[in-house]
């Protein structure tokens, strides 16, 4: 940490200066620093004895036999649902009528327990997407 001894100076000036209170607020460091986490050398541990390491090993035993619950994405964690995006995509593609009967027909076949639908408009402004 030798190398970032001005560190704390340069933030404290940045913390007071007004255009940075202006957004964050006034911000104060800590009192007491933190202790930086440590970890253990794996020669050192060695080195210590075997009796140590047999009880670790008896007490990590009955904590190895538990099995792991097999975490889920987010699609695999949906309930099931039964409708069939692929063939109302296929009904809607070839309908002729999209903003009519093909919208009821969405209506009826929608599960509205496991789906929903999101409608945005965007507004694009004079010489946006320009560059």
């Amino acid at each position: 940490m030798k190398s970032l001894k001005e560190v704390p100076q340069w933030a404290s000036k940045l913390y007071q200066m007004p255009e940075f209170t202006a957004v964050q607020g006034a911000i104060t460091f800590c009192a007491k620093p933190i202790k930086p986490i440590t970890v253990p050398d794996p020669k050192k541990e060695a080195a210590k004895g075997g009796k140590q390491e047999a009880k670790k090993e008896q007490k990590a035993a009955p904590e190895a036999e538990k099995v792991p619950e097999k975490v889920l994405d987010n699609v695999q964690s949906l309930p099931e649902t039964k409708f069939d995006l692929f063939s109302f995509k296929t009904f809607y593609v070839n309908h002729k009528d999209k903003k009519g009967a093909a919208v009821d027909q969405w209506y009826k076949e929608l599960d509205w327990e496991g789906w929903s639908f999101w409608h945005f408009h965007y507004d694009i402004y004079e010489g946006e997407g320009d560059k």
